[in-house]
């Protein structure tokens, strides 16, 4: 191996500044390892950055797809029940202008008959497959998000719903554990986390409404 001296480097017309880079330049395979190294490292990043996103966005979506869900199924039975008090109000009203005797029983009455047609109404809504997808739904949109929840249900629909999700899954980034609880009606649903329980039967509301009436 010759060595290329300060003097020789003159003569040969190399600067120091030359040599330096000579001394310096990495190998061609080393060079193409690197640039094989920083192009992973690139690609990963742009791709875990990428999936980020495609799955922010699936989350959303979903989320907003079942509030939309829950929605609609609640104005739904909102209006059967308004529609039901509704005619029962006209039908007060006609009875109290012609000072019926004993209007104000017959009026208590009708509102009974009301509500009653209400949870008539409310159980036909609820007593087919899939009211208990609809009382699932409930529930989770109800319970606090981003925490564990078990939700109970009727034994038949905790069999329907395990059929098609299994007894545990993962919904919106939180862990969902079904429990068959025979004490329930079909179609409802009561959630349970560490820290609180929702009560999701439409029963219980109907409940609330014959207490707020004096039923």
């Amino acid at each position: 191996m010759s060595v290329l001296r300060q003097g020789d480097a003159v003569a040969s017309g190399v600067t120091a500044f030359e040599l330096n880079v000579v001394t310096a330049a990495k190998s061609p395979a080393e060079a193409l390892t690197a640039l094989r190294s920083e192009a992973r490292a690139e690609g990963y990043a742009i791709g875990w950055a990428q999936g980020m996103r495609e799955a922010r966005a699936a989350t959303a979506e979903a989320r907003a797809h079942a509030e939309e869900q829950l929605r609609r199924l609640l104005a739904h039975q909102e209006a059967e029940v308004r529609r039901a008090i509704g005619a029962v109000s006209l039908a007060a009203e006609s009875l109290r202008s012609r000072d019926v005797v004993q209007a104000t029983e017959m009026t208590g009455a009708l509102v009974s008959a009301a509500v009653d047609l209400a949870e008539a109404l409310v159980g036909r809504e609820i007593g087919g497959e899939q009211g208990g997808r609809d009382a699932l739904t409930r529930a989770l949109a109800l319970a606090p998000p981003h925490v564990p929840v078990r939700v109970r249900l009727h034994p038949h629909d905790h069999a329907l719903l395990a059929d098609e999700n299994g007894t545990e899954f993962t919904e919106h980034g939180r862990t969902v554990v079904l429990v068959a609880d025979p004490g329930l009606t079909p179609g409802a649903a009561i959630a349970e986390t560490d820290e609180t329980t929702v009560d999701a039967r439409l029963e219980t509301a109907l409940r609330r409404v014959r207490e707020e009436l004096g039923l």
